[in-house]
């Protein structure tokens, strides 16, 4: 889907109740029912040729839930009263072929996922597809970065203007903010001298300077694509982090997919803040890391691994395994 992030940012509004009750994404309602069957789910050690025969059921079989979908598709009262006629396994099963036909990433909206984890590896697979920045979308941010770039430079013509965060690396999700790090000599803070030449160009629709945060910031939004953007300066450690991440991007084929989907979980639940108490962008991707280093080595460095095994597995080892009283996470020397 080629779509732009202003139409991206129009269809996660729009559709805020799908993300909200849509059993993958909005993950915890099923999370129990997941959870509990994961160490018997056979999927979970089949080999790669089964699992290529598993991924795409034959058309008679997608025909056949297609149909059973119509018939159970109805209103709110018509679910609940499904519901509670069936058994806890069967209620997800149905409930979720309800909302697969409002789901806006869904690549092809004439079949249904299939049932239980290779369902969800489906959904990873179209969230991702969706929600990945198209060439428009990293074309209009650049512009946006251009056009900061050229007024710091016109303050500042020794200045040195460099991107962080998500966008430097390619993680970013729609809603996701621009970093950006000014590097120059200055005797006094020059956030303020840069709001204010900011709003002379007319860039920002709001803009704020923060000045007692534990890294200053101006924090503006962009008229024209309603971006939020962050100017630090002098902080020199998020920049030599994008090469790290992006090596890590090319080590682990599938911790871009990992990242993206949990990205949006904490979002959903605004639980990616720090300063409202959830984890930072990057927090996130260093744990991914470190489970990945302490997965099997097989699904470690594969391209097509089952991405909802991998996501149920996450959520097992920080949920259950790891051992938060002694424990600290450690990337360097493959998590050694």
């Amino acid at each position: 889907m080629d779509r732009s992030h202003i139409e991206k940012l129009s269809l996660f509004r729009n559709n805020y109740h799908n993300f909200i009750a849509h059993p993958i994404i909005s993950i915890d309602p099923y999370f129990i029912h997941y959870f509990n069957h994961l160490q018997n789910i056979k999927y979970c050690t089949m080999s790669e040729s089964q699992f290529s025969e598993q991924i795409s059921p034959n058309k008679q079989e997608r025909q056949r839930k297609h149909h059973l979908n119509h018939d159970i598709n109805g209103d709110i009262k018509r679910k609940k009263e499904v519901s509670n006629s069936i058994s806890t396994a069967n209620c997800h099963t149905k409930i979720s072929m309800n909302f697969q036909m409002n789901v806006v990433w869904k690549q092809n909206s004439e079949t249904l996922y299939s049932p239980g984890i290779i369902g969800l590896h489906e959904e990873i697979e179209d969230f991702v597809k969706f929600i990945s920045p198209t060439d428009k979308e990293g074309h209009m941010r650049q512009c946006l970065v251009s056009k900061i770039e050229n007024v710091v430079k016109d303050l500042w013509p020794s200045a040195k203007l460099e991107v962080f965060g998500s966008f430097g690396t390619g993680l970013y999700l729609p809603k996701s903010d621009i970093d950006i790090v000014i590097t120059g000599k200055w005797n006094t803070s020059p956030l303020y001298t840069l709001e204010r030449a900011l709003l002379d160009r007319n860039i920002p629709e709001t803009i704020v300077v923060l000045d007692k945060a534990t890294v200053p910031i101006v924090r503006m939004t962009d008229k024209v694509s309603k971006v939020r953007v962050d100017i630090s300066y002098n902080m020199k450690n998020g920049v030599p982090s994008v090469g790290l991440i992006k090596d890590y991007l090319r080590t682990y084929p599938c911790l871009r997919p990992l990242v993206l989907v949990l990205k949006e979980f904490l979002l959903e639940r605004d639980l990616n803040e720090v300063w409202t108490g959830g984890i930072s962008s990057y927090s996130l991707i260093l744990m991914c890391i470190s489970f990945l280093q302490h997965s099997r080595e097989e699904v470690r460095f594969q391209e097509n691994c089952n991405l909802g095994v991998l996501l149920m597995e996450f959520f097992e080892y920080y949920g259950f395994r790891f051992n938060y009283n002694i424990a600290a996470i450690r990337i360097k020397n493959g998590g050694s």
